[in-house]
């Protein structure tokens, strides 16, 4: 319940106003007596989501790696696969290759996808994230066809399931077409 007010201004074009909600659901979580970890790693993502969206690479890069480090913790306790520790993977990936930082990032696209795999509510759809993290490595290292290859993947699969040119795939086709142009311009 504390994360939504801050989903919803993000969601909403307002990510200026999340920082006070953020800060307030933090302080909720140090006054229970009850284990807050998930509340906590929420709030880390969505903290670091917001950094990554105003390029402060720095909170972005602490705050996906502390929501990295709390989702391990959970299922090194519970041996349970989510897809939270997914996500998390993917956001570190993704953090990483903001600064520039290639080294490594593939294996936790790697991991991400791994993990998304084995969820009982796998979808191929699922995979966008990590998968697009691969390409973007593919691309920095110069094999634009792998890159090509792992984009025109996904699209295909969401064409698949939803259509060409479906409604709701915006954001999903506009992130593609982006990496799409970029590998053609690099020929």
């Amino acid at each position: 319940m504390l994360t939504f007010p801050v989903s919803y201004l993000y969601e909403s074009g307002n990510p200026q106003d999340c920082a006070k909600f953020i800060e307030t659901a933090f302080a909720v979580a140090e006054e229970c007596s009850a284990d807050t970890r998930n509340l906590r790693s929420a709030l880390h993502n969505l903290r670091g989501s917001l950094a990554a969206t105003s390029n402060d690479r720095k909170t972005a890069v602490i705050e996906n790696e502390k929501f990295l480090e709390i989702e391990e913790e959970l299922y090194n306790e519970t041996g349970k696969l989510t897809s939270r520790l997914a996500s998390g993977y993917s956001e570190v990936g993704r953090v990483n290759i903001m600064r520039g930082m290639f080294e490594g990032v593939g294996d936790l696209f790697e991991r991400s996808i791994e993990i998304r795999r084995e969820l009982p509510s796998y979808s191929k759809l699922q995979l966008y994230n990590p998968v697009r993290g691969l390409a973007m490595m593919y691309y920095y290292y110069h094999d634009n066809e792998m890159a090509e290859e792992k984009l025109l993947e996904l699209l295909h699969d969401r064409e698949r399931d939803f259509g060409i040119n479906d409604r709701e795939g915006g954001r999903y086709n506009f992130s593609l077409s982006i990496i799409l142009k970029q590998l053609v311009k690099a020929g």
